[in-house]
């Protein structure tokens, strides 16, 4: 494979927003595919994905808010189907 090959990244991120004064806030978890060329870009293009598609008047996210839990190739992608 070529290094700078795109490859299918399955990922899983944890969500726990930091408490403010006396609220608390619950955590999320995520898991999708990202496509790219290493793990360090795939989980960076999750969180800034995360951090632009996750709106709310209350809290505000951070970078420190999200724990890559999970990074690794997929393979139902990555290997061709063995033939029945």
């Amino acid at each position: 494979m070529k290094t700078n090959e795109i490859k299918p990244y399955a990922i899983t991120v944890f969500v726990k927003p930091k408490s403010n004064g006396i609220s608390s806030y619950s955590s999320k978890t995520y898991k999708g595919i990202s496509l790219a060329t290493s793990p360090s870009k795939a989980k960076e293009m999750t969180i800034e994905r995360l951090l632009s598609t996750i709106k709310t008047n209350i809290v505000i996210l951070t970078r420190d808010d999200f724990t890559i839990k999970k990074c690794e190739l997929y393979n139902d992608f990555t290997f061709a189907p063995t033939p029945d």
